[in-house]
C-alpha cells in the first residue's frame, strides 16, 4: 500500500459531502494556494487549472488521501481523459508543500461541460 498523499482541490471537490460520497470518508482539510497555476472556466464548463508562472489559485488541501480514495477521485475527475493528476507546489500555513492536483488536459477542454452527453 502506498503512503497517503495530499490533494489540492479548487472546484467541486471542495464540497466535503461530495468527497465523502465519492470516497466513503472524510479528510482533514485546510485552506491553501496552488502556486504557478491559474484557474479558468469556459462558459458552461467545469473549472480547470493550467500552469501559469507567477499566478496562484485558492482552494483546499485534502490531507492524507489514501490510494483507494485517490482512485475514486480519479474516476470522478475522468483522470487521463479530462484531467491529469500531477504533482505541484502549494502554500499552506505550514509553508510550501507538494500535493497532487487535477489539471486540464488541453485536448479534453471541449468535453468538460457539466452533464454533457459527450463527457466520458
Amino acid at each position: 500500500m502506498t503512503k497517503p498523499q495530499n490533494l489540492f482541490v479548487y472546484g467541486t471537490l471542495r464540497d466535503p459531502a461530495l468527497v465523502k460520497e465519492l470516497t466513503g470518508r472524510s479528510f482533514d482539510t485546510e485552506e491553501a494556494w496552488l502556486l504557478d497555476h491559474e484557474r479558468r472556466q469556459l462558459p458552461h464548463t467545469y473549472p480547470f487549472v493550467v500552469p501559469a508562472p507567477g499566478h496562484r489559485v485558492r482552494g483546499l488541501l485534502l490531507r492524507n488521501v489514501d490510494s483507494a480514495a485517490l482512485a475514486a477521485l480519479d474516476r470522478y475527475e475522468c483522470e487521463g481523459v479530462l484531467y491529469a493528476r500531477v504533482r505541484a507546489r502549494v502554500k499552506t500555513r505550514h509553508g510550501i508543500e507538494d500535493a497532487y492536483v487535477y489539471v486540464a488536459r488541453g485536448d479534453a477542454l471541449p468535453y468538460c461541460e457539466p452533464n454533457s452527453s459527450t463527457r466520458p
